[in-house]
């Protein structure tokens, strides 16, 4: 089936396009459509790679803090100690905190046990006080 398409003369009126201007119009349509098509997927794939290659970046860089944090969680506390980080700060530490902003420690003295405690343990407790 064969269609014609109308476009304006110069006198204002109608005329009818040949069949042969119509195959024209339609395989200039589907050249631009075509050359619209890969231009989109060349955009798409370059989209594409470059978020790829971001998310690795950020998998990459998760990957070695993981193997950070395991290799610090391995050492025991006395080494962690050397190092001047508490077992509790080594994830903060190695996702890039400011050790200059860490809550310091304190270091608590040995204290004698609560009587309490040896109360509950069936132990004999004796109060003493002392005088002020």
């Amino acid at each position: 089936m064969t269609r014609s398409v109308s476009e304006p003369d110069r006198e204002g009126g109608e005329r009818r396009l040949p069949p042969e201007r119509w195959e024209i119009i339609r395989s200039q349509a589907r050249e631009r459509a075509h050359e619209l098509r890969a231009q989109m997927l060349r955009e798409f794939s370059g989209w594409l790679v470059r978020r790829f290659g971001e998310t690795l970046q950020r998998f990459q860089v998760w990957w070695q803090r993981r193997k950070a944090i395991r290799e610090l969680q391995g050492l025991d506390n006395r080494m962690l100690h050397d190092l001047g980080i508490a077992r509790s700060e080594i994830e903060y530490l190695v996702a890039g905190g400011d050790p200059e902003r860490r809550v310091p420690r304190t270091v608590m003295a040995k204290r004698a046990p609560c009587a309490a405690h040896d109360a509950a343990r069936g132990r004999d407790v004796t109060i003493e006080r002392r005088a002020a």
